[in-house]
């Protein structure tokens, strides 16, 4: 009896996880949210040269409360790829926490809100580019700066963007930074492994806060209960 229990707990438990994460949308970027700048930056032991770097703007739809027009996105991964103006069913959203961890997840949200506190602080080319740098360090290193590490900028001298990236992340260490950015990730995984995009919305806005689920996440939730009564019933 105790067995049959467990079984029909952890099935319900497997829809809920389901549910949870089932949020998926159409991803379309069309451009660069403020412009490009060059990025040259070491990662371990290769160099990575890109002809831009910095914040895409586009859309997000059929994700339920996520639905974004502009949406704004960073990348967090340096070798994958997308195409602007094209439109992609592939992405599953999940939070920032639970792809990279807490550690990872609290120094983005960190840094987000320290910028959006303040429209100025990420509203250039240059900014923007610096914001980039400043995810790419936080997903790849165990750092706060991008003087040193094991990824840095390397250039022979640091650019404007590679200074404002090490203010951006100064915020992102700040224990007593308020937060108020919640940061997802839109992920992309086999076969098709586009380029992850970071997004974050303002906290009390999102599902943790009180907002209500999309409709086939709130059916999927309500088989997971069913599966709990029903597993009690037969007990």
């Amino acid at each position: 009896m105790k067995h049959s229990k467990l079984k029909h707990a952890s099935l319900g438990l497997a829809l809920m996880a389901c549910a949870a994460a089932s949020q998926a949308g159409t991803l379309t970027l069309s451009n660069w949210a403020y412009g490009s700048v060059g990025v040259n930056v070491t990662f371990g032991s290769s160099t990575y040269s890109g002809g831009g770097g910095g914040a895409f703007t586009g859309s997000l739809t059929g994700a339920g409360i996520h639905d974004r027009n502009p949406l704004l996105t960073y990348c967090t991964e340096i070798d994958q790829h997308f195409g602007f103006g094209q439109s992609y069913t592939d992405y599953t959203i999940t939070t920032a926490e639970a792809y990279f961890g807490s550690t990872k997840a609290l120094a983005l949200a960190r840094m987000f809100s320290w910028a959006a506190a303040d429209a100025t602080r990420v509203d250039s080319a240059i900014e923007s580019t610096a914001m980039q740098l400043a995810v790419w360090n936080i997903v790849y290193d165990t750092d706060l700066t991008v003087s040193s590490g094991s990824f840095r900028f390397n250039d022979a001298t640091a650019t404007a963007s590679d200074l404002y990236a090490d203010t951006l992340l100064a915020a992102a260490g700040n224990a007593g930074q308020a937060q108020t950015q919640y940061m997802y990730l839109l992920h992309s995984g086999p076969p098709n492994n586009r380029q992850d995009q970071l997004f974050w919305e303002p906290i009390g806005n999102q599902d943790d806060n009180g907002r209500i689920p999309e409709p086939g996440s709130m059916a999927l939730a309500g088989i997971a209960l069913a599966a709990l009564v029903l597993g009690r019933r037969r007990a």
